[in-house]
């Protein structure tokens, strides 16, 4: 069942994407939010339609125009917004186990509307709530163009407090121009195309001269699996006490990574491989967790030689990857910015550029879902959030928390059926992690 949410009044929206945003709009996050209890309908809806004049912007759609992709507004009737209601008969335990049911009828098993293609007129953002036999989910799908999981965190806790009837205790959100973030002492330009590719490889953007002749990852690798790597929370913090200096759990679960990745036997004796990972930048500009906007960069760890980091200690590994997080500053994201603005000048199409984590086999690209404060998403007492789920792909691992039974780590993935063994033994040995076939 569809439930439709009309804007009471015009909105005051528009978003002509820079190249940084055409950049981001190609990805469709999902993301599935797991509770305990029941959703009241009536009462969810009504939460809902205060929500979005909170958000009014995500009744804007996106088009296409002359080869640029605009966010607008277009009339009340036509930019309405439809949330997806379904009564299943399913448990909780089988959205654990495969949670494509959970998806929004509009949006394909690889995320997105019908896969990782957009095309014209789609909304910001998909949402469905299922009603299982013992709980509910609550599937976000949204385009990266906007923001990233800090904004639908805003949004999910806006949602919240209206469905709960208390008082909003969040700063009001602000959709930030991530343009206005750099200054013109920051900007530079570059010598010529050359200069501008490789420092494009730099911050991972990969040129690819013929789209129609492009191997992607999954190219290299052949068959692969859908996996779940599950760390107790416990034997982290054990053995994030083993390092000789301060290390975090998503150095641990990198370097376990780079690990299994690095037992590949099809990858040959000089191989070298990089872990790229996603870093909030908004403390780094002062901005409050409740702004707008794709205010994420990436650092990357590069040229790890395979036959070394597949006999290097976890721990030392680990230690490394924060090395490479404990540099990240605003010199980080205005590389990227100015990478981005420099299209024109170069006179390159930003469609020849694609993300490298699709089709380099040897980037390990990384994001953390399960670092936030969660304590007031619920919907009415008891109905409590127990985990976030995601779609397990070849190209990002996404970490995510699962708090059933005990704390845990999850890291969302599909992997090489060639290191399927190589991960279950290292799990063993090192008792951190267990590796589930989803």
């Amino acid at each position: 069942m569809f439930y439709k949410i009309y804007p009471k009044s015009k909105v005051d929206f528009f978003r002509k994407l820079n190249d940084y945003e055409k950049y981001l709009y190609i990805l469709w996050p999902t993301m599935f939010f797991l509770f305990s209890g029941n959703i009241k309908q009536e009462r969810f809806i009504a939460a809902l339609e205060k929500t979005f004049e909170t958000f009014d912007f995500l009744f804007c759609r996106l088009k296409t125009r002359e080869n640029n992709i605009h966010a607008e507004f277009s009339s009340i009737d036509d930019n309405y917004f439809s949330v997806e209601f379904e009564d299943s008969p399913h448990s909780l335990e089988d959205a654990f186990k495969n949670n494509l049911f959970l998806l929004p009828q509009q949006v394909g098993p690889g995320g997105g509307p019908g896969g990782p293609s957009v095309s014209d007129d789609l909304p910001l953002l998909y949402l469905k709530i299922t009603q299982l036999k013992d709980g509910f989910a609550l599937c976000f799908c949204f385009n990266h163009f906007f923001g990233d999981l800090f904004t639908i965190l805003s949004i999910l806790k806006t949602l919240c407090n209206y469905y709960n009837d208390t008082p909003i205790k969040m700063e009001i959100p602000k959709f930030v121009n991530v343009d206005s973030l750099l200054g013109k002492s920051d900007a530079y330009f570059f010598k010529n195309i050359s200069e501008f590719r490789r420092f494009g490889e730099q911050i991972n953007r990969t040129y690819c001269a013929d789209l129609t002749n492009i191997k992607f990852r999954c190219d290299y690798y052949g068959r692969v699996s859908n996996c779940r790597l599950t760390f107790p929370v416990d034997q982290l913090n054990s053995f994030k006490k083993t390092a000789v200096q301060y290390i975090s759990a998503n150095d641990v679960i990198a370097a376990v990574l780079l690990k299994i990745y690095s037992s590949n036997p099809l990858l040959k004796a000089n191989a070298r491989l990089s872990v790229e990972i996603a870093c909030n930048m908004r403390k780094h500009f002062g901005l409050p967790d409740t702004s707008i906007g794709p205010l994420f960069a990436t650092t990357t760890l590069r040229d790890v030689e395979a036959h070394r980091s597949k006999t290097a200690h976890i721990a030392d590994l680990a230690v490394q990857i924060r090395e490479m997080v404990a540099k990240i500053d605003k010199s980080t994201f205005f590389e990227i910015l100015n990478w981005n603005q420099n299209f024109p000048e170069n006179k390159e199409n930003p469609s020849n550029y694609l993300p490298s984590f699709l089709v380099n086999p040897f980037l390990i690209m990384i994001t953390n879902w399960s670092s936030f404060d969660c304590t007031d998403i619920h919907f009415g007492k008891g109905n409590n959030i127990i985990a976030i789920e995601t779609l397990p792909n070849l190209f990002v691992t996404t970490i995510t928390f699962d708090n059933r039974d005990q704390q845990k780590l999850v890291a969302h993935l599909a992997l090489p059926e060639s290191v399927l063994d190589p991960a279950k033994q290292l799990g063993k040995q090192s008792g951190l992690f267990s590796l589930i076939i989803t």
